[in-house]
């Protein structure tokens, strides 16, 4: 007795490629919804803005909007009314030239330093007289001590990568019901 199979020429392999080619264009989707999900879970929340910004982009698709993309749904401190409202939009990340390819990430100015941190450095005016947050009057230059590092990103890298099987099958769980033993 034996086992086995044979491909012929006749044999209609197309829809199979395209149904696989879907599913890993799907996959890798559902892949980065969940990185963007983790992130948003793990960044440091104030004001809700940082988290509000995490998006995806890839060539053909990219974050839809969502009650999630509203800071007040991440908001632990109510903003104070005299804070300077300086998050007028949230930009996308660049969408990436190929297929196969997505990004994930923030474009506000102050991701860098709180996945990182930052020292502590002098800020001084920019087209002003005085810095002042309409309570306090600070001066022309004022010390900032800095902060440690908080990561969301990188550890949302982290968690994606440890849990990728479990993504992917959940994916094919919805797309192929009835099919527990994947």
């Amino acid at each position: 007795m034996s086992f086995g199979f044979t491909v012929s020429k006749s044999w209609k392999g197309e829809p199979l490629r395209k149904g696989a080619t879907k599913f890993v264009e799907t996959s890798l989707k559902r892949v980065a919804e969940a990185t963007v999900e983790k992130a948003r879970e793990l960044c440091p929340k104030r004001y809700g803005y940082l988290a509000a910004s995490i998006n995806l982009q890839g060539k053909g698709y990219h974050s839809e909007y969502s009650e999630l993309d509203n800071p007040s749904v991440y908001a632990m401190d109510i903003e104070p009314e005299n804070r300077a409202d300086f998050v007028k939009e949230f930009t996308k990340v660049e969408k990436p030239s190929e297929y196969n390819v997505v990004n994930i990430g923030t474009n506000l100015t102050y991701s860098w330093a709180v996945e990182y941190g930052s020292v502590g450095h002098f800020i001084s005016i920019k087209n002003k007289k005085v810095l002042s947050d309409w309570v306090t009057i600070y001066g022309t230059r004022v010390w900032n001590k800095g902060h440690s590092a908080q990561p969301f990103m990188r550890p949302a890298l982290d968690w994606t990568y440890e849990n990728f099987r479990q993504i992917i099958r959940d994916k094919a769980m919805m797309d192929f019901p009835g099919k527990e033993n994947l």
